[in-house]
């Protein structure tokens, strides 16, 4: 009588015990009777913090991926950025770098204007500055030396965009400045007259529309 095993999945080697082909070192050959490895789960984020949202099984970490899907507060100046349970952010009350430090409204293509950071902001003694987020779009840039952020609006089109700039504090806080470009206003109806009820009588009007600003 011949006896008859479990078949294994094929291996093209015998040093290796792992055989579960979905295993991240199926048939690895790298360590004599290792066990299987499976793949982690890893969740997108460029804070230290993964986005639930976004998630992905790898063998080994993927760029920009972290092992932490609790991410309910992406703002550095937060007191609670780092927190593992990571709740919802919380600041300092009050926190000059928690809110808009500024609102800025341009014009389409309007000259370069320079931002003395330094007068945005009560926070002490700030030895410098990093730009951690410029504008999305190509219609305007934003760039930093030393203290001065300087906004070029010479990009073609418009658009809104908050920037983030943060300070190197002690403990570093973000001041944020939202800046809109918008298209020059224009007018886009016909011109239409109400007459004055009386000759040199000042209740005569003109009517027309405006579109943009």
């Amino acid at each position: 009588m011949k006896l008859m095993g479990r078949p294994r999945e094929p291996v093209s080697d015998s040093t290796v015990l792992c055989y579960d082909s979905s295993a991240c070192n199926y048939d690895a050959n790298a360590v004599t009777n290792a066990g299987c490895e499976y793949p982690s789960m890893w969740w997108a984020d460029g804070d230290g913090i993964g986005d639930a949202g976004d998630p992905q099984s790898a063998c080994t970490q993927p760029a920009d991926y972290v092992g932490n899907d609790t991410d309910n507060c992406d703002d550095l100046a937060a007191n609670n950025y780092n927190d593992e349970a990571n709740p919802v952010c919380a600041y300092d009350a009050p926190s000059p770098s928690a809110g808009i430090a500024a609102n800025l409204f341009f014009c389409a293509g309007a000259e370069d204007f320079l931002i003395h950071l330094d007068t945005l902001h009560a926070i002490a003694e700030v030895p410098g500055y990093t730009l951690t987020t410029g504008f999305a779009g190509t219609n305007a840039a934003a760039t930093l030396n030393g203290n001065e952020l300087t906004l070029d609006f010479s990009g073609a089109g418009v658009g809104l965009d908050t920037l983030a700039v943060t300070a190197l504090a002690p403990s570093s806080r973000q001041i944020k400045i939202r800046v809109e470009e918008a298209a020059y206003p224009k007018r886009w109806s016909s011109i239409s007259s109400d007459a004055a009820s009386l000759p040199v009588t000042p209740d005569g009007a003109l009517m027309f529309e405006f579109a943009n600003h």
